[in-house]
């Protein structure tokens, strides 16, 4: 049986290696020939981005330039291995070629042991070495031996090849990592692997949403997508099925599996439901090709996000109340100002511009999406519902809450409308004290009986400035809230809670993807080091604003096989068979001498970076909450260690992954956790919590808002991923509408 693990890392390499291994690999190539040297090849390493479109049918772009004197010296041979579990290289072309100077061909190779004596490696440099090693030495098994060509000679021979042919070989792929006769336990992926795809889609995800140089991040982008196209293939992979459906109806095997293995088991079994595989191929065919398209559509929604119109455009005269440093960055020579429609500048306008009229259209513009972003959006919502009903579900959220605490839209739709019952009495509260300033307005009609979308940040606004004019309590709580201190609260938080404490750890070179990232490792009071935390905590330019938790490496046991298999790595061979196993990053080892993978956790903010690197970071009070709530995700991951990764840390109902983080932020605001860190960072004083006390109470002015807002969402979530895209004349805009109209307390 054929592990993934060796062809997935390969995959990952090639598709994450940096820019510049990237350019020397497009310059160098790994040189292979028959013993005779009659049919030298040419393979491997000499076009490193081509295999961004054709990588995981596991084949290998392949030049043979013909020595013998028989054949013309510029013709292509092009071999193919039939499916075989062996073969000779010099027995299987099938003809030889010359077409206008240009050379194509592939080479396919998945295990497959040849006769070819060697493997020559021109310009041969340490990571081009290991790289070459890896892919041709491991999967063809031809070594490494010196060459007297140079890179201008095989530049003559070689032209660069582009793939036009769509991932053919996923399903052969499926095929070779069905078990063999007996079932084994459900390691941490369908059977036969050994659960290395989850983490190289994690780690891509990570990778396109983080990293700062764009390459890199289109480069994830497309093994994130690979990689979710194979693991869909192997989800409607109905051989798969059938061998855990017959290993779960035999009361021996089920005896001799873990709970753990039979929860994971379990999990497969609603996977394999979920995609279609009862169905005729067309149709699982058809299953897969439409969540490769979801999952494109999906990022493409998300980057693309336009609105209508950038920019409008008014008087200065009719900006009274705006920020004047603002407005003057905005106005041109005539006295015109151009607002962006989006961002800081149009929330800040909504804010405080006094004339309504401004706010109207400012709110409506920010509001109104381009029409390619519209169509963007009904299409992935056309396609999830067709996919829901394809898997035999009414609709997407009914097949996306089977598996969730809530398990029906039914039951969604019953806890919103318990809580939007709950808010109502604080919402009319609130409503009735911001039509009561929206009277007081000289500029507004005292006759005024509605409170419209574009009234309520400005009212808010104004009754937040009132209270702290009131309580003559300046706002001052970022002064005890650096950084530094705020990471040693958790610190000690943790250790007081899980008996685990925070511990910096200096990084290698090129270990992280941004200088400003910090290494933490957890380190267990009883178990000593347990998991790896690298927080990624300031904003810069193409780094995705929002705060997230990554998972980079999940809790795992390492079995023995893959330690064997790491021990026979060439590229690998400065680590020891254990270190390799796991590719070099954190392991421990349990009591019974068992290899575990650590886990690995990437905590990302959106932090301003220090004005002054020499001065501490300080955060304001709604920064520490989201700090200790992204933390949360991460205690989650860090202690919910598994040996099998399907189950471990966050890998659970996405709405009970929450609880933790949202716990967290309760943490965040309790006097006895501040006192364990929260002094000024210049006197040392603690903390006085009436200054806490009053920000809270602030908050909770327009909680109810906030909350009916999340409420509106939610069900607008719920009507889109209902049956209504799949109807004639679906428009998401007059959803939108109607969603508002019917539970919303603001006119819009």
């Amino acid at each position: 049986m054929v592990h993934l693990r060796s062809i997935i890392q390969t995959v990952t390499l090639l598709l994450l290696v940096p820019t510049a291994l990237a350019d020397t690999l497009t310059r160098t190539m790994c040189y292979c020939g028959t013993p005779s040297g009659d049919l030298p090849m040419y393979a491997g390493c000499y076009y490193l981005y081509e295999y961004h479109s054709n990588p995981y049918n596991v084949s290998i772009n392949v030049h043979f330039t013909c020595k013998d004197p028989g054949y013309d010296n510029d013709c292509t041979m092009r071999f193919h291995q039939k499916k075989r579990r062996c073969g000779t290289i010099d027995k299987g072309w099938e003809f030889c070629y010359h077409q206008r100077g240009k050379q194509t061909d592939k080479y396919t190779f998945m295990g497959v042991k040849h006769s070819a004596g060697g493997l020559v490696l021109t310009q041969p440099k340490t990571r081009v070495d290991m790289v070459c090693g890896d892919l041709c030495m491991k999967h063809v098994h031809l070594p490494l031996i010196p060459t007297g060509w140079d890179i201008q000679d095989l530049t003559g021979h070689v032209t660069e090849w582009r793939g036009d042919s769509k991932i053919e070989t996923f399903p052969e792929l499926a095929d070779i990592v069905l078990p063999q006769p007996g079932y084994p336990p459900p390691h941490a992926g369908p059977a036969g692997s050994d659960g290395s795809e989850g983490p190289v889609i994690d780690l891509s995800d990570f990778v396109r949403s983080t990293h700062p140089d764009p390459t890199i991040q289109g480069a994830a982008t497309q093994a994130y997508a690979l990689m979710f196209e194979y693991m869909n293939v192997l989800n409607t992979t109905t051989g798969l099925n059938e061998q855990l459906q017959k290993a779960a109806a035999n009361p021996k095997v089920m005896a001799a599996w873990s709970e753990e293995e039979k929860t994971v088991a379990q999990i497969l079994t609603k996977d394999f439901s979920k995609s279609a595989i009862d169905l005729p191929r067309d149709k699982r065919q058809r299953f897969v090709d439409l969540s490769n398209t979801i999952s494109q559509l999906g990022p493409e929604f998300v980057d693309k996000m336009q609105p209508s119109t950038e920019f409008i455009t008014f008087d200065s005269s009719r900006m009274k109340g705006f920020d004047p440093m603002i407005l003057r960055r905005h106005t041109d020579h005539r006295g015109k100002v151009h607002l962006p429609t989006v961002g800081f500048v149009a929330a800040t306008a909504l804010r405080t511009v006094e004339d309504e009229s401004i706010r109207r259209e400012i709110y409506i513009a920010s509001r109104t999406a381009s029409k390619n972003q519209v169509h963007t959006l009904e299409m992935l919502l056309r396609y999830r519902a067709e996919l829901a009903n394809l898997s035999g579900y009414n609709s997407f959220a009914q097949m996306t809450l089977i598996d969730k605490m809530a398990k029906s839209p039914e039951a969604v739709n019953k806890f919103l409308e318990a809580l939007s019952a709950d808010n109502g009495g604080l919402m009319h509260q609130e409503m009735d004290e911001i039509l009561k300033m929206k009277r007081a307005d000289p500029a507004v009609s005292t006759s005024s009986r509605q409170i419209n979308a574009w009234d309520k940040d400005y009212y808010r606004a104004r009754l937040a400035a009132q209270a702290r004019s009131t309580s003559r309590k300046p706002d001052f709580l970022s002064s005890y809230f650096s950084l530094g201190t705020v990471m040693q609260g958790l610190s000690r938080l943790f250790s007081r809670l899980y008996g685990v404490r925070f511990v910096p750890h200096d990084t290698l070179p090129g270990e992280t993807w941004n200088p400003d990232v910090r290494r933490l490792d957890v380190i267990d009071e009883n178990e000593g080091h347990i998991a790896v935390v690298y927080c990624d905590l300031f904003a810069r330019l193409g780094k995705n604003p929002n705060p997230a938790h990554f998972t980079l490496r999940c809790s795992r046991l390492i079995s023995p096989s893959e330690i064997e298999e790491a021990s026979s790595s060439s590229a690998l061979s400065h680590l020891t068979p254990s270190q390799a196993a796991n590719d070099g990053m954190a392991t421990s080892i349990s009591p019974s001498g068992a290899l575990y993978q650590l886990p690995t956790i990437a905590l990302i903010c959106d932090f301003a970076p220090p004005a002054n690197p020499a001065l501490p970071t300080h955060l304001t009070f709604r920064e520490v909450q989201t700090l200790f709530h992204e933390m949360g995700h991460a205690i989650h991951s860090i202690l919910g260690r598994t040996q099998l990764q399907n189950v471990s840390g966050t890998r659970c109902a996405t709405d009970f992954a929450e609880l933790p983080s949202v716990l967290m932020e309760h943490f965040a605001a309790d006097p006895a956790v501040l006192a364990l860190f929260a002094r000024h960072s210049e006197t040392d004083a603690p903390l006085p919590y009436a200054m806490v006390a009053d920000r809270l109470a602030r908050d909770r002015a327009g909680r109810a808002a906030e909350t009916e807002a999340q409420i509106l969402l939610a069900r607008l979530d719920q009507a889109y991923h209902s049956e209504l895209p799949l109807r004639d004349g679906f428009d998401s805009t007059a959803v939108f509408h109607h969603v508002q109209a019917r539970y919303g307390s603001l006119f819009v």
